[in-house]
């Protein structure tokens, strides 16, 4: 299943932290991500910066007894025809999917990461201007809910965690450094 979980067009369960951590301005990358500022629940990112543009949308979450956060079901799909030969994002173009979340503001995540058995460990940095945050994440991405929360089981969880996806990462960013003129739309 690992592998297949978030291919284009896939759905697939997942169960995510973030913890800060130290480190210099910016983290050797294996890649960087552009992503668009939208929302908790809807990301949009062009991978290594080019091609047509990611989308991933979470279409519900799932309490389990026991697991601290929530599993994510989570759908990624290419749209093609929504970035400007400039490489912005053309909103207009996001407006079916979208419902208006989409912004042009950009955030980099540079990020390196490792496979495990059941998900991954990444060191990511955020990026935009001179503004900076690093991050060690850690996924767990299952057929079920309840296999994460059986692999989930064996984690040392931080008691600082901040659990969500990459979308809700980007969006608290944005919100706290006040990147955008509007809020954001939840």
């Amino acid at each position: 299943f690992r592998g297949l979980a978030m291919r284009a067009g896939c759905d697939s369960w997942e169960w995510r932290y973030f913890v800060a951590t130290e480190g210099g301005s910016t983290l050797p990358r294996e890649r960087q991500d552009t992503y668009f500022v939208a929302n908790e629940a809807l990301g949009l990112k062009l991978r290594h910066g080019v091609g047509p543009l990611e989308v991933k949308q979470r279409l519900s979450t799932r309490s389990v007894e026991g697991l601290p956060g929530k599993a994510e079901l989570w759908r990624k799909t290419l749209r093609d025809g929504c970035v400007t030969a400039s490489g912005d994002l053309d909103v207009a173009a996001t407006a079916g999917f979208a419902g208006g979340a989409a912004t042009r503001t950009q955030v980099l995540c540079r990020k390196r990461r490792e496979l495990t058995a059941v998900g991954e460990v990444a060191d990511c940095v955020l990026v935009h201007n001179d503004i900076v945050e690093h991050y060690r994440s850690v996924s767990v991405e299952l057929e079920s809910p309840e296999l994460i929360k059986q692999a989930v089981d064996r984690l040392d969880v931080p008691p600082d965690a901040v659990f969500g996806g990459y979308p809700t990462l980007v969006a608290d960013f944005a919100r706290r450094h006040r990147l955008l003129d509007t809020r954001l739309a939840c």
